[in-house]
Order: structure tokens, then sequence, then C-alpha cells
């Protein structure tokens, strides 16, 4: 239950009153098939409220969603794998330009519904420690994350710069990419580690026309494949000092293209500290 109210102290705006009332239940389970595997899955409702201008002002409704999962995991010999299928259907599915970088002008981040989507996909994740009995173990993972995300409808607005208009149903949920890879291995001692994580994923859109050629704003947007390095050493039994390098290729990759044209990821960084525990 949430309840908005406007204070109109020192601005020129009208006052308003209002309220918010939802339940969120969800359920979830799991089932031994044996003893080294597990069947589990769920079913999950989930809320998105708007802001109290988008909600007081504006009429923006409230995002509802019913998320549902099925899957294995197994673990046995150092070894694990879990693999999952999921199901998110939106009602209301809301968009706003707030952290955008826009310039807030009026309404500009009230929000607004942008009608129905589903997304659905498959989640894979496979890890194995090997070398587990010795002084150096060496752990290994790789997971996949297909994702096939779908407005439902066609919408004449919707999102910052109306991203979420599409001319007919069924178009492509923008920045949600179809595909995501990672893979990572390392060496783990008793006092300090090493570790390497690529992270792959595939193009995406700008906007829901799924243009295939960029206009500056929308259009497609080039996936890639982005390499992180990490260590750290134990020092105490609270301390480690940490370090390594973000984006060690130095991969320019185009982020997003909002609020006014192609934004770059972060380039080459490095970085040390430390971590205290209690």
């Amino acid at each position: 239950w949430i309840d908005y109210a406007s204070d109109a102290t020192n601005t020129v705006s009208n006052s308003a009153n209002g309220e918010i009332d939802a339940v969120v239940p969800g359920i979830g389970m799991t089932y031994a098939l044996s003893d080294s595997t597990n069947a589990f899955g769920g079913v999950y409702k989930g809320i998105s409220t708007p802001s109290p201008r988008g909600f007081l002002k504006s009429g923006t409704r409230i995002e509802e969603s019913i998320g549902y999962e099925l899957g294995v995991r197994t673990q046995k010999d150092g070894a694990s794998t879990e693999i999952a299928a999921f199901l998110s259907d939106y009602d209301e599915l809301t968009g706003s330009n707030a952290g955008l970088g826009g310039l807030a002008f009026d309404g500009m981040l009230d929000g607004t519904n942008a009608g129905e989507a589903e997304v659905k996909g498959l989640e894979f994740l496979q890890a194995y420690t090997a070398n587990a009995d010795s002084s150096v173990s060496i752990p290994l993972f790789i997971s996949a994350t297909y994702t096939d995300a779908k407005l439902t409808s066609a919408l004449s607005e919707g999102g910052e710069g109306d991203i979420l208009a599409a001319d007919e149903p069924g178009a492509t949920i923008p920045y949600i990419p179809e595909w995501k890879f990672s893979v990572g291995a390392g060496l783990s001692a008793e006092n300090w580690g090493l570790s390497a994580i690529g992270s792959y994923r595939s193009d995406m859109y700008a906007s829901a026309k799924n243009l295939e050629v960029s206009n500056g704003r929308e259009g497609k947007i080039d996936g890639g494949f982005i390499l992180d390095l990490s260590a750290h050493y134990k020092l105490s039994d609270t301390t480690r000092l940490i370090g390594g390098v973000h984006n060690v290729l130095d991969e320019v990759l185009t982020v997003s293209r909002l609020p006014d044209g192609p934004r770059a990821n972060a380039p080459r960084e490095f970085y040390i500290g430390f971590e205290l525990q209690w």
C-alpha cells in the first residue's frame, strides 16, 4: 500500500492526493529428484509503481507482471549444472527518461504506460572446480541466457523519446539482447585468488521500431565482448587486498542511444582497494 500526496508549498502547482493498493503474492517449490538433482519452479507477481508526480498528475498506472520459472539443478563431483525456463507476462509496462541524462522538462519524468509485453527465455549455467582437493583449485564456469522480449500490442508512445512506440504488435523490446554469454576461469588458494571473466552480448535494438540501420537515436546496436581480470590477497582474517582491470581489451561498445545519441561503455579501468569483513 502506497499513499501519495503532493505539497504545493513554494510552487505554482496544485496539491493532490492518491493511493495505490497492491497484493504481490508468490509461490515456489523444490522437489528432490535424486541425492544430487532438484527440480524447482514458481509463480510470482511483480509490480513497479509510478512516480508520485506521474501517478497524481499524468495518471500513470501501476505496472504489473506475472513471472513463471521452471528448472533443474544438479551438483555432483565438483560440477554443478542449472537449466531454467522463464516467462514474464507484463501488463501496463512503464517507461521513463529518469536517469537517462535528459532535461527534466514538464512531464518528462512522469513515466508513460506502454501496454502489454511478454518476456520469455532459457538460462544455462555449468560450473566445475578442477583440482578441488589441491592447495590451488581451478574454478571454471560458462553461462548463457536466451531472451525473447516482445511488445504484444502496437503502441503510439511509451518510454523516453517514445522508444517503446511500435508500428505493429510483436516488436522486440529495445535494449534487451537476444543472447548473453559469460565464461570464467581462475585460480583459488587459501590466501589468494585470480580470475578472468569474459562477457558477450548479442545485437539489440534502440527502439521498438526495430530499425536495422542506425539514425542516431534508433537502429541496431552491435553486440560485443568484454574481458575483466581480478585478484585478491588475504592480509588477515578480516582484510583482503583486491585489484583488477575492467575491459582489459579496451573494447568500445555502444550501450545506449539515449538521450541524445550513442553512448559508449566504460574504457579500460584499473582499480585497487581493500575489503573488510567481520
